[in-house]
């Protein structure tokens, strides 16, 4: 009954339910782990920006993506990388890929791999 009237003149509210995406904390991480790779990381010999080892490590980790043609039609670019739609899991599985990686990798960190992302998952934080 105290639900607002809406201008058709009925009560009632829409509820939608989501899944929880990425906390700021991993997001903040994320840029972190991205940037050292972005200094200290390279694939064959080539160094990459922050941006593109984000989008090869989502790749890796069979996210989609679409190849669309530059506006000169000379190449292509990826898209559909958005680490903002991860859910807190799936951030979580980046994350770890990133800290495996740049193990095997030799690239060094400032922050040790977080078990506080993985806990929080299941809580309504």
């Amino acid at each position: 009954k105290r639900a607002p009237i809406e201008h058709n003149g009925r009560r009632g509210f829409n509820v939608t339910a989501t899944r929880r995406t990425r906390t700021h904390e991993q997001n903040d991480l994320l840029w972190d782990l991205l940037t050292a790779f972005e200094e200290q990381g390279d694939i064959d010999g080539r160094r990459f920006s922050k941006e593109a080892w984000k989008v090869i490590f989502m790749n890796a980790l069979g996210h989609p993506s679409v190849m669309l043609p530059t506006l000169d039609g000379e190449g292509f670019f990826a898209e559909g990388y958005r680490s903002s739609k991860l859910s807190v899991g799936e951030m979580t599985a980046l994350i770890d890929f990133i800290f495996a990686e740049g193990a095997e990798r030799g690239v060094k960190f400032k922050q040790q791999a977080p078990r506080v992302s993985a806990e929080r998952e299941g809580k309504g934080s």
